[in-house]
Order: structure tokens, then C-alpha cells, then sequence
């Protein structure tokens, strides 16, 4: 199971993405993975049955590019039990990759 859930009070609409190198994606608009929440103040995305490879997650910008420099807000990720959360400062253009995730059979 993989959770990615973004967190900002930016006033900013930032979406966060979850990609494999396959094309497989959740978040944003052509979201493969189930949205829990979502609006102005963070995005929850959920896949019950993660499967297994890399994960790139990404946050963006979804205004005007440079709209939301300065924006700060924090990625937490769960995947398969192991956590992490990750702080981030939106800059200089629409988005990044802000972590990895790697998920192998146990």
C-alpha cells in the first residue's frame, strides 16, 4: 500500500503527482490512484495495492508559471509501512521531483 499526501497553506493551488517510469500516475487530472481529499490546502492519494517499481513524486504548480514561488508546504509518504516526510519550497518555474520511492517485494 502507498500514501502520498501533500500539505500547504500556501493560498495556491499546488497538485501533487505520483509516477512510475511505465506512465502509470496518480494526481493531478489523469489520476490512476484514488483521491481522498483535495482542494486549496493539500491532496491525499491513496493506492491499495502499490505495485512494485519506482515512484517519482512530484509537486507542481497548477497556476501561471512563477504563481507559486515561495509556496512551502510537506509531502508525507507512507509506503508499505515505512514513513517519511519531506518539507519543500515551491521556485523559479511550475514544479519538481521531490523524492523516490522504491517498493520491492519483501
Amino acid at each position: 500500500e502507498l500514501t502520498v499526501e501533500l500539505a500547504h497553506d500556501a493560498g495556491v493551488k499546488i497538485r501533487l503527482f505520483v509516477l512510475s517510469k511505465d506512465g502509470f500516475t496518480m494526481g493531478g487530472g489523469g489520476s490512476s490512484g484514488k483521491i481522498m481529499t483535495g482542494e486549496k490546502t493539500g491532496e491525499l492519494f491513496y493506492m491499495g495495492k502499490a505495485r512494485e517499481g519506482a515512484w517519482r513524486v512530484q509537486v507542481a504548480c497548477a497556476g501561471a508559471p512563477g504563481s507559486c514561488d515561495g509556496a512551502a508546504g510537506k509531502v508525507f509518504i507512507d509506503a508499505l509501512g515505512t514513513k517519511k516526510e519531506i518539507p519543500f519550497v515551491m521556485k523559479d518555474g511550475w514544479g519538481t521531483d521531490i523524492a523516490l520511492v522504491k517498493i520491492r517485494p519483501l
